[in-house]
């Protein structure tokens, strides 16, 4: 299988190493100030202050407070958002222009918010997220968590091509629990700037064809399909269910971007992780709408919103109405859990991490809970006194959600894949290529393929009745043949049965399987030598 991820995260954002960054203000009084801008401005005003990263200056950055549930005025340790070229046009770091600090205050573990992007990151494009000792006109303000601004330059990355719109899920005011909020229903008119209210443009255009996408996916995922990346969408759902991130578009329709790819369809991003593990319990957008408890969320039904919504929740209703989808999305999930869950890699990565900040935790003195609960949290619950909210422990709380997972319908039983073959074993361009894999327990089975890493994955059956290149009829191997129409074949495998499916790679559309046409002479050029 060849990933189609980007190399890891060892830059700016690597948890490997704590940034410092140095703010100074011209001012003594700038939290009075900070935080008269953001209650009177919002996003809009900033105060301008030196920033040193890593001992690189950046002179007059645009700095302002940011978060809805993570500010308060009374604190010292409040997120911050920079803007690095405010004043200076280009003026950047590594190449970003802006910083989001989180101030950790919904996580005595420290390591939900980095964990959680890290285990995203496998799947879908998704933010890096490290840490950073901050200060301010010289003191010591805290250990931040830092997470990687999904913006232009985050965009371009991942759609060279694409970027025509993009959107943020972000109320001007949230409403709860009853609000619809950024829940894309098609309940406000046909004309898009009922919308507005409800999610921010990020980008010049972009409301025609978010209108576009609302109204179709009003009428069901085969005719919203050719405006969504389906498969995205269904890993971003699977995700944000693994982790229990409920401060999404599961609870509150929130905390998410869509950006327009090259073929015309909106690719969902998650974001803000910084309340995942079970940390945001407000709502699961269904018959908790309320609230829920942390025994309730350890069997939160995956399929909940199918049965009742507080508000419509099209992205995942539509979809799941296809029972295709509906396994696909399940199979996700599974994926997500054997490889990050299941097996322990959380404990053990989620250990490294805290052994690398636990000085830094141990030296921020403003940070909002105990050290004394720093550590248990990985395993156990904290908090529930004094005040405090009760912080679930991820290993305790994840280790009941598996159970509970693995008893439910659709979530097992599942096909099971043996070694994909071609052939010829190196085709040439224009051949056409058999494409054979043994599967028990299939009763369907489909090859989605391309031919360019920025295209989109065509469908179409494979069969086992001996004529498909797959041996005998119902003998256990489906085959299908495709012609291979450029250098490379990129593909991947899908198989369902009445009770669950699975595809081959477990990481598809974002992995996938290649096939390399016969390099013949004239295939490769050289047309410069430097």
């Amino acid at each position: 299988a060849l990933a189609a991820t980007l190399p890891a995260q060892e830059g700016f954002y690597s948890p490997a190493a704590i940034r410092e960054i140095r703010i100074t203000f011209p001012t003594h009084a700038w939290r009075h100030i900070l935080d008269s801008l953001f209650q009177a401005t919002g996003d809009e005003g900033k105060l301008v202050g030196d920033v040193i990263i890593d001992g690189h200056l950046c002179r007059a950055a645009g700095i302002r407070y940011k978060g809805y549930s993570s500010y308060n005025a009374d604190e010292i340790k409040n997120p911050f958002n920079i803007d690095l070229n405010h004043t200076v046009p280009g003026q950047s770091h590594m190449g970003y222009q802006k910083i989001k600090l989180s101030n950790v205050i919904h996580d005595p573990s420290f390591i939900r918010e980095v964990l959680s992007y890290e285990i995203a990151r496998k799947y879908m494009p998704a933010s890096g997220a490290g840490y950073v000792n901050l200060y301010i006109n010289d003191t010591l303000i805290g250990l931040y968590t830092n997470v990687e601004a999904v913006d232009d330059r985050f965009v371009s990355r991942w759609w060279p091509s694409g970027g025509q719109a993009f959107v943020k899920g972000e109320p001007a005011t949230l409403v709860y629990p009853f609000g619809e909020n950024a829940n894309l229903g098609f309940s406000h008119g046909p004309d898009s700037a009922g919308y507005m209210p409800y999610y921010k443009m990020e980008s010049e255009n972009g409301w025609s064809r978010l209108l576009d996408l609302i109204q179709r996916l009003d009428s069901g995922a085969a005719i919203a399909e050719p405006v969504l990346d389906i498969d995205r969408t269904l890993w971003m759902h699977a995700f944000n269910e693994v982790v229990l991130n409920l401060d999404s578009y599961i609870g509150y329709a929130q905390n998410y971007y869509l950006c327009l790819d090259g073929h015309g369809r909106f690719s969902p991003v998650i974001w803000d992780l910084n309340m995942s593990f079970g940390s945001f319990r407000e709502s699961d957008g269904s018959k908790n709408f309320l609230g829920i408890t942390i025994p309730k969320l350890k069997k939160l039904d995956p399929l909940a919103l199918m049965d009742f919504a507080v508000s419509p929740r099209p992205l995942m209703t539509r979809l799941f109405e296809s029972d295709t989808l509906r396994k696909m999305y399940l199979a996700h999930m599974r994926t997500i859990l054997d490889e990050n869950i299941r097996n322990g890699w959380y404990l053990e990565r989620g250990n490294e991490i805290m052994d690398g900040i636990d000085a830094a935790v141990l030296a921020d003195t403003n940070r909002f809970y105990p050290y004394s609960d720093f550590r248990k949290n990985l395993t156990v619950t904290v908090g529930g006194s004094g005040g405090m909210k009760e912080y679930p422990g991820l290993q305790d709380l994840m280790e009941a959600h598996i159970a509970w997972l693995d008893g439910l319908a659709g979530f097992s039983g599942q096909p099971v894949f043996g070694p994909a073959t071609h052939t010829p074993e190196s085709p040439d361009r224009g051949e056409i290529c058999t494409i054979t894999a043994r599967v028990e327990y299939a009763s369907e089975v489909m090859i989605g393929f391309r031919h360019a890493t920025d295209g989109i994955f065509r469908k179409v059956t494979m069969y086992d009745d001996g004529v498909h290149g797959d041996s005998l009829a119902g003998d256990g191997v489906w085959g299908a043949a495709v012609t291979l129409e450029g250098p490379v074949l990129q593909y991947y495998l899908y198989a369902q049965n009445d009770s669950a499916g699975t595809f081959s790679p477990a990481r598809a559309e974002f992995e996938y399987h290649t096939i390399q046409a016969t390099i013949r002479p004239g295939d490769v050029v050289l047309n410069e030598v430097l």
